[in-house]
């Protein structure tokens, strides 16, 4: 993977399912510091365990593992552009 990542953090909430992809939040707040992503699942042979466990481990701290994408976003009420990124998970381990 040429953007690897590993973040810690709590599932903070579901964002969206359906029969092909889950999408959820991943929230880490170190000395005063939140930092949040957005992690994507998608439900394969190699990740439908992981597409599976998600909702049970909402609120309870994981490691995600994976790789990491940058988008990028005009928002319509500030007229600003918006960084965001996005893990797709390879791995997902419960701490």
């Amino acid at each position: 993977m040429l953007n690897e990542v590993k973040f810690e953090g709590h599932i903070e909430e579901v964002r969206l399912k359906n029969e092909k992809v889950l999408k959820f939040t991943v929230v880490n707040q170190q000395r005063g510091k939140l930092r949040k992503i957005t992690a994507t699942v998608f439900n394969g042979m190699t990740t439908g365990s992981i597409y599976n466990s998600v909702e049970e481990l909402i609120g309870r701290l994981v490691v995600v593992e994976g790789e990491l994408f940058e988008s990028n976003y005009l928002d319509k009420r500030t007229n600003q552009w918006v960084n965001t990124y996005c893990v797709q998970v390879s791995e997902l381990v419960a701490r």
